[in-house]
């Protein structure tokens, strides 16, 4: 009976810490950072990431290190419609 007690309190734990996990993955917004070197680009730190092409701007970071780079959802609205 104990080692089932055990195991129950386990279980419980794991969720919680599964639901710390996803706020803290999922609230992270990765910094990003301009490639172009170019005078001439549009790109700079100030700029909105949604209205500049792919290729002139990359993360900070891995992709794979928020939901947001990971799945592309930089410019994705808030709602799901």
């Amino acid at each position: 009976m104990d080692f089932l007690q055990a195991v129950l309190v386990a279980v419980a734990m794991f969720f919680d810490a599964q639901q710390l996990f996803i706020s803290i993955y999922t609230d992270n917004y990765p910094k990003w950072h301009c490639t172009n070197r170019n005078t001439n680009s549009s790109c700079t730190p100030s700029s909105d990431i949604c209205k500049l092409s792919r290729s002139s701007w990359s993360w900070d970071t891995p992709p794979s290190n928020t939901v947001i780079s990971h799945w592309n959802l930089e410019c994705a609205s808030t709602f799901i419609t």
